[in-house]
């Protein structure tokens, strides 16, 4: 900011950003350089180590105010405004009947302005799964102090009474409903075990009609992806559910399941043209160096469920060629460790093994 101009506080924390974030100590209230302890002239860096309640109410008198958050959001049963009155029934009773998510915003905050339609329409989605409370934070200090808001927008989650988890800025939608979706569940998330069930039984007619009654209802919901390309790989069309994979956007890549999935797929893969086991355990008595049989067994334990007896092919590949399928023993590995999940035993002893093998 330059010569004498005021800072227009329109939620910039306390600079304009296309001025670089920096706002000189001159252009302060008084008040405020008596307050920061006689800096004056020096500068404040627009920091989130100062209460941003405390500093809106210094520049309140050179605010320009937004239209006000309830005319915003219009009207919703599940959107309720609490004040230092109704704090105490709305979030910390209520909690214990339903999640209670708290927006802490104040009117200067933009910010704030651009996460509160997310926020509401989230709300409205989730139809009662949780309430969304707003504090104006210029008006109810105390309450934003006891729970240690010092930067806006700040959003908790109350459970049973208490906050159990918070997120500071105004996050896009996806990363919102990934963050609610650690702590409430959806009617989907029962339904996905169904189908998880319905696959593993072999229903999978059963399945296909659940994960369309999920559709129906959250057709933004990308664990149908997952759980789609799960039926395709249980009715052995392999080709199209790596197809499906390949086609997956960018936020399910990393996915465990996805991960999981892939390896799946590749052990079917290399049952393709596969004699059956024991056929191929005859080979392998035969010939103890037949790398091809002992890759082509573990690949049908995997099938059959048998990770460890899987795994113990795939190590004991490692140690007689380590050269076969470029690496294929320590890959399958992996893959095995893919399916099992990181908390399985058998993934912390194999990988222990795997390691003292390799190195």
């Amino acid at each position: 900011m330059r010569g004498d101009r005021r800072p227009e506080l329109l939620g910039e924390r306390l600079a304009a950003e296309e001025e670089g974030g920096i706002l000189f100590a001159k252009d302060l209230e008084p008040a405020v350089r008596t307050d920061l302890g006689g800096r004056a002239p020096g500068l404040l860096q627009h920091s989130t180590s100062l209460d941003a309640a405390t500093l809106g109410h210094y520049f309140r008198p050179i605010v320009k105010t937004s239209p006000t958050r309830s005319s915003q959001m219009g009207d919703s049963s599940y959107i309720v405004t609490v004040t230092a009155e109704n704090f105490h029934q709305v979030v910390i009773d209520g909690s214990h009947q339903q999640p209670v998510l708290v927006d802490f915003w104040a009117d200067w905050c933009a910010p704030c302005r651009g996460l509160m339609p997310v926020l509401a329409k989230i709300a409205d989605e989730y139809a009662g799964r949780f309430i969304l409370a707003k504090l104006d934070t210029e008006q109810e200090r105390e309450i934003a102090a006891q729970f240690g808001i010092r930067s806006l927008p700040t959003v908790q989650l109350f459970k049973d009474g208490a906050p159990v988890d918070e997120f500071m800025g105004a996050l896009p939608e996806t990363q919102v409903r990934e963050f609610l979706d650690r702590h409430i569940e959806r009617e989907s998330d029962k339904l996905l075990v169904q189908v998880q069930s319905s696959i593993e039984s072999g229903d999978l007619e059963g399945a296909a009609e659940v994960i369309e009654q999920i559709r129906a209802s959250e057709p933004n919901n990308t664990q149908i992806l997952i759980a789609e390309i799960q039926l395709k790989a249980k009715a052995g069309d392999t080709p199209a559910a790596e197809a499906m994979i390949d086609r997956l956007p960018l936020d399910l890549i990393n996915d465990p399941h996805v991960a999981a999935l892939r390896g799946q797929l590749r052990f079917a893969g290399v049952l393709a043209d596969a004699p059956d086991p024991g056929k191929l355990a005859k080979r392998l008595s035969t010939n103890p160096g037949d790398s091809e049989a002992r890759y082509q067994l573990a690949a049908h334990r995997v099938t059959q469920g048998d990770m460890e007896g899987a795994l113990e092919y795939l190590f004991e590949l490692i140690k007689t060629d380590r050269a076969y399928g470029d690496d294929a023993g320590r890959k399958g590995m992996l893959m095995v460790f893919d399916l099992l999940g990181s908390d399985s035993p058998l993934v912390t002893r194999y990988r222990s093994k795997m390691m003292t093998a390799l190195y």
